[in-house]
């Protein structure tokens, strides 16, 4: 029986996704000062309709893994960023995390 998943904020999904995305942990993301502002960035540049789209996509694939984290990283490849729009902006997350940058789509 699987348990409960309590409801995630926009903002903890965006934390949790980036998490998975670069190996970093919640802390360590927090710590750079920079989740408020890239939270922000993100729907400035990709638009709040694609922003809520991988952050639904996240939350469904994140559900569907949970506790299995082989299987969460294969749903993170197959769902996001082998998706052509959403793996582009995946992989633009992960750089603007590692560099603070962001490449033109």
């Amino acid at each position: 029986m699987s348990r409960p998943h309590p409801e995630r904020s926009p903002l903890e999904q965006f934390v949790a996704l980036s998490v998975t995305l670069t190996g970093f942990d919640a802390a360590e993301l927090w710590g750079t000062g920079q989740v408020r502002t890239y939270y922000a960035l993100l729907p400035s540049i990709i638009g709040d309709a694609i922003f809520g789209r991988l952050l639904s996509r996240w939350q469904d694939t994140w559900i569907r893994g949970e506790g299995d984290e082989p299987l969460l990283e294969t749903l993170v490849k197959e769902q996001i960023l082998e998706d052509p729009t959403l793996g582009p902006v995946a992989r633009n997350l992960v750089y603007l995390w590692y560099t603070g940058g962001w490449n033109q789509l």
